[in-house]
């Protein structure tokens, strides 16, 4: 389980905490977008707001909010089915 772009915005991540994606993070997600197991809507979605908004977050960054945001974080996406399967 990672932090999708979706959550940059939907759980408030500071800009502190955002990372500017590397062209190398964008060749990868033009690639990922043309293989079969990520042509559900779910990921071509996260995908694609990934490349427009080039920004990512790694789940790392989360704890130094708090172990609690990062425990309600883990905790919220999976009873609220909020990930990608």
């Amino acid at each position: 389980m990672g932090v999708t772009a979706t959550d940059i915005r939907t759980y408030k991540i500071s800009d502190e905490y955002v990372i500017k994606a590397t062209d190398r993070d964008l060749k990868r997600a033009q690639e990922l977008i043309r293989y079969p197991w990520f042509q559900s809507d779910h990921w071509k979605k996260e995908i694609e707001l990934f490349l427009r908004t080039k920004k990512k977050v790694e789940i790392e960054a989360l704890s130094t909010h708090g172990l609690k945001f990062l425990h309600d974080y883990l905790t919220d996406k999976i009873h609220g089915n909020k990930f990608i399967d």
